[in-house]
């Protein structure tokens, strides 16, 4: 049986006890005339004692109803604030840049697994704040669809219809939905929304988060009874449906939820509404203050008092049993009783003397409640006597005070609940501060500290570190403590596994495991100290100190305490909003350090303005300085190299046709004249009408990987032909050189000797022969052929052959004398006899004097060009120049006596660091395939497809003597042909000085800046 209850009985059962007793006195004339004696006596008495308990029956029902009401609006506070919290909390995470990312992928990449993972976990990330109540977090494409939910079962429902993503899209402001019920899981549910936008401020879609109703039912529960005893507030939202009632328990209110309020508090008698629904019908400006009936058991009539929450259409009514707050003026009602029934003992003897005792007190206690229904609650009733009416007084003294303090305490409360509304990050220290203050001033204490917990201690305890305080004006803060450091309160920390809260009257009473506490503590100034833990995100984070400086004896009321607790949970949800607004600030600020990282930036094209917007990270890329790029597509354009700026254009062109992304590698000019290789990915946005509106992309910076790729392109070309070559021979011979391989080092060294010593035998007569052959010729012309043509025509004829024959000789024995230091010069090499003369000498120097010296060959001869491109500010090399001529002369010689037709082009630049690089073009016939692995073997000569007939042939040991030349300086030569297309011939060479050992940084660049040359 309740309180209330188990009173009225008492009531009952003293009011039969008094008729039964009564009923002995009334049948004697005596008797009669004592009850008649005793009316006139006590009937003013009588009277003062009904029009002063009706004062304070109306005294108490308007203080009670200030109360309701006061708790109502802080019922609605706290609501309200919920919903801006929520309504704010959303907005600032649809704000979030990977979630219009995500919605601006084509529907093939938002199916992508990995991809919608990534956005479950963001939208998991977001659920964690109140896991508790948040049922999902789920973001919807512009359509209305799910296309990410943390409950992946809601995926690809469609929301399209619901209001707050018709209102969310149309107004493009987060809003809030009314209460409604979920079929698919049967249960109630209210929804926050925001649009999430692109950049342009266009709406991409919504995210959406689902409470359950249940919190509303938490919310409310942390209400009860603020008002007073057995006092609860009760939600309804504007269509007189039941949200929430604080004071039945979430098994209980299911029967209720969602009912029409009649369903709780029917109409009355001849009624067919009560005044709880004619409240909800009520305008939201008209104050409501009510009695009412419930169905909840027999707790007689309801005071109610009601608020509104205007941006929802929501009406909380807190209501108390009267029998609660009037239950004061019942007592007073019982002890007036007891008076009269003594004064009517000593009515007969003193009626004038008891009339002025008794009649004083009960008129001043009578001014005191109308004071205090007035609304002046530091007015107090006089007490003369220690009788009952001196007791009612001091019970109404308490009354008021207590009623006092509990509203001092809801100020307090309320002013600090508001403190921390829309607070922003910065200012949130501050905020904690002005609380502190504001609390520990009310409790009439010194100093209020927030302990949050930071990394575990030595010992494996948590360890704490005070992060906000405010002392007294008396006190000088402490720099340098154990606290401001951090430190491990482990004896602390184990009170607070034991028991929420803790009040310690003296700290240097603490037990001796407490040395650390005590010690801490002391050097803050404390002496007597309460704690409160605090937790936000499920975890315990800290502790709130309230210390004094002096001994306090006495412990906090219940009321203090509810004070306390609130204003610790109001701490934890502060702090951890800061925490996760500072998450999210420096997950920005590490999107953006990334972009740079990776040298890759963001554009966008507003194909309708012809503006380009660019990202931070791309502008130095181009050589500009943030802001000095001119931001249109045109000035890109004109950034790209012309050979390559139709295959941009193509690729967006047929980007816009298709609708779809595209993906190039190009290069860019920057604006210093360097010229760097990005690669270019981006897609179109088309509009309504299905027209391209924008295109967005990214570009990132790829030279190193270009040149990386350029060096291992000729380096595995290179490879591929050794690799051929080398594989072919070995598989075909290597059990015949293995067996071989002595002999043939003892031939090859007989055959380097025959081969210097026949070099030199031939010398000698050779040198004769062609002497003789120049001179007999010289003779020939100047006397014998002038002679001859004075004879007849068979004599001239015979005189021009042996003319042609002598030139023959003479010519042959030239080829004869070249093949001769041919090999004497490979000999030379082979055998490490060769004097290598290397100094210090001008690379594109002697490449022009070798290719001048060739190109005389090709005067008169109009048919073939000699071209030569060659890199300015070329290394120095550190080599013979006679050698290197040599090299340049045979390569170069080659690809003029093979060519026809066309031309032969020189090139020579430095493609990587620490190398040179000559390129040798001809537009001859082409080297077959079979023959390219032997095209560098001794005394091999290609064959000769061509008509050239009259050209002499070679002696096959020219290439091979360039390819001992460009090893011994450990440099490469390959060729590169195919039949019909003419042939390359390419060899590098290592950049090498006297003095450095290598030579400066090269330029990577064919025909950047060349000097060019050309011999028709």
């Amino acid at each position: 049986m309740s309180r209330f209850g188990g009173e009225h009985a008492a009531r009952n059962r003293d009011d039969a006890a008094q008729e039964k007793s009564g009923s002995f006195f009334l049948g004697s004339m005596r008797t009669k005339l004592l009850a008649a004696f005793l009316v006139v006596a006590l009937s003013p008495l009588l009277v003062f004692a009904y029009i002063n308990h009706r004062s304070t029956l109306d005294a108490l029902k308007e203080s009670a109803y200030r109360s309701l009401s006061a708790a109502a609006s802080q019922t609605v506070s706290r609501l309200s604030g919920f919903v801006a919290a929520n309504i704010e909390i959303i907005g600032a995470e649809a704000r979030l840049p990977a979630l219009a990312d995500y919605l601006l992928l084509p529907d093939q990449l938002q199916a992508n697994r990995s991809i919608r993972d990534n956005q479950r976990e963001i939208l998991h990330s977001f659920a964690e704040k109140n896991p508790v109540f948040i049922h999902s977090y789920g973001l919807l494409n512009s359509q209305g669809v799910v296309v990410a939910d943390t409950r992946h079962e809601k995926e690809g429902w469609s929301e399209a219809r619901q209001g707050y993503f018709e209102e969310a899209m149309n107004s493009g402001l987060p809003c809030v939905s009314e209460v409604d019920v979920v079929p698919e899981y049967r249960q109630a549910f209210i929804h926050f929304a925001s649009p999430v936008l692109d950049r342009n401020g266009r709406t991409l879609g919504v995210l959406r988060s689902t409470y359950s109703i249940a919190v509303l039912q938490q919310m409310l529960a942390l209400d009860l009874g603020i008002a007073g005893d057995y006092s609860a507030p009760l939600l309804v939202d504007a269509k007189g449906r039941i949200l929430a009632f604080g004071r039945l328990s979430h098994s209980s209110l299911s029967r209720y939820l969602l009912q029409p309020v009649s369903t709780l508090a029917p109409g009355a008698e001849g009624r067919t509404e009560s005044h709880l629904t004619m409240a909800v019908k009520a305008s939201e400006d008209t104050p409501q203050t009510f009695t009412t009936h419930l169905q909840l058991g027999d707790q007689g009539p309801e005071a109610v008092a009601m608020g509104v929450l205007s941006s929802m259409g929501w009406r909380v009514f807190f209501l108390q049993p009267e029998g609660v707050f009037l239950a004061p003026a019942h007592r007073q009602g019982q002890w007036l009783a007891g008076l009269a029934a003594a004064i009517s003992l000593l009515a007969i003897f003193a009626a004038a003397i008891s009339s002025r005792i008794f009649t004083r007190p009960i008129t001043r206690l009578t001014e005191a409640t109308r004071r205090v229904a007035k609304g002046d609650l530091r007015g107090r009733a006089p007490v003369y006597s220690n009788d009952e009416i001196g007791s009612l007084a001091r019970s109404f003294n308490a009354m008021t005070a207590e009623l006092e303090r509990r509203i001092e305490t809801e100020n307090t409360l309320s002013d600090i609940s508001r403190e921390f509304i829309n607070v922003p990050a910065n200012a949130t220290a501050e905020a904690l501060r002005w609380a502190l203050m504001r609390l520990a001033s009310f409790l009439g204490l010194d100093i209020g500290m927030i302990l949050q917990t930071t990394e575990a201690s030595a010992n494996g305890g948590r360890a704490f570190k005070l992060s906000h305080a405010w002392r007294s004006p008396l006190f000088v803060e402490t720099k340098g403590s154990c606290l401001a450091r951090g430190c491990a309160l482990a004896w602390l920390d184990q009170r607070l596994r034991e028991q929420s809260s803790f009040h310690i009257q003296d700290i240097t009473l603490l037990p001796p495991e407490a040395d650390c506490e005590r010690e801490a503590f002391t050097d803050e100034g404390v002496r007597s100290l309460a704690v409160l833990p605090f937790s936000y995100g499920g975890e315990f984070r800290g502790m709130l100190c309230l210390a004094s400086s002096k001994v306090r004896e006495e412990s906090f009321t219940e009321e203090e305490l509810r004070l306390i607790r609130l204003v610790s949970e109001i701490f934890g949800t502060t702090l951890e909003r800061h925490d996760s607004q500072e998450a999210l600030r420096q997950s920005e600020e590490r999107y953006a350090l990334a972009q740079k990282a990776a040298n890759i930036g963001s554009w966008e094209w507003d194909i309708t303005t012809g503006r380009l917007y660019w990202s931070d990270a791309l502008e130095p890329l181009f050589g500009y300085e943030v802001g000095e790029f001119q931001g249109t597509y045109k000035a890109f354009l004109d950034m790209v190299p012309p050979e390559d700026r139709k295959m941009v254009l193509d690729a967006v062109g047929a980007s816009f046709r298709r609708g779809a992304s595209y993906n190039v590698e190009h290069r860019i000019m920057r604006k210093d004249g360097g010229e760097r290789w990005v690669a270019e990915a981006g897609e179109v946005v088309l509009d309504a009408e299905g027209r391209p509106q924008r295109m967005r992309g990214i570009l990132q910076d790829i030279t190193e990987r270009k040149w990386a790729e350029d060096v291992l392109s000729r380096l595995n070309k290179r490879l591929e032909q050794l690799v051929e070559v080398r594989t072919k021979d070995l598989e075909n011979k290597a059990h015949e050189l293995e067996l071989a391989n002595k002999r043939l080092m003892a031939l090859d060294e007989m055959k380097s000797t025959f081969l210097t010593s026949v070099s030199h035998e031939l010398r000698t007569p050779l040198t004769s022969v062609l002497g003789f052959t120049r001179i007999i010729m010289r003779d020939f012309k100047r006397i014998f052929l002038p002679m001859a043509v004075q004879c007849s025509e068979t004599v001239q004829k015979r005189s021009y052959r042996i003319l042609e024959n002598l030139e023959i000789i003479a010519s042959e024995g030239d080829r004869l004398t070249r093949m001769v230091n041919d090999v004497l010069d490979l000999s030379k090499i082979e055998s490490g006899r060769m004097e290598w003369r290397d100094r210090d000498v001008d690379f594109g120097k002697i490449i022009e004097q070798s290719v001048r010296s060739v190109g005389g060959q090709l005067r008169g001869n109009s048919d073939i060009s000699l071209r030569m491109q060659i890199a300015e500010d070329l290394p120095k090399v550190h080599m013979d120049p006679d050698r290197l001529s040599q090299l340049l002369v045979n390569i170069v010689g080659n690809a003029v006596k093979f060519t026809e037709q066309g031309e032969v082009l020189v090139q020579a630049c430095s493609p990587v660091e620490g190398a040179v690089q000559v390129r040798v073009t001809d537009s001859g016939p082409g080297i077959e395939r079979d023959e390219l692995s032997k095209i560098f073997d001794k005394f091999h000569q290609a064959a000769r497809r061509d008509t050239m007939d009259d050209k002499p042939p070679g002696t096959g040991l020219g290439l091979a003597i360039c390819q001992q030349i460009v090893d011994y300086y450990g440099g490469i030569l390959w060729v590169e042909s195919e039949l019909g297309k003419g042939s390359t011939f390419v060899f590098e060479l290592p950049v090498r000085n006297a003095q450095d050992g290598y030579g400066a940084d090269p330029q990577p660049a064919w025909g950047k800046s060349v000097t060019g040359w050309d011999m028709a």
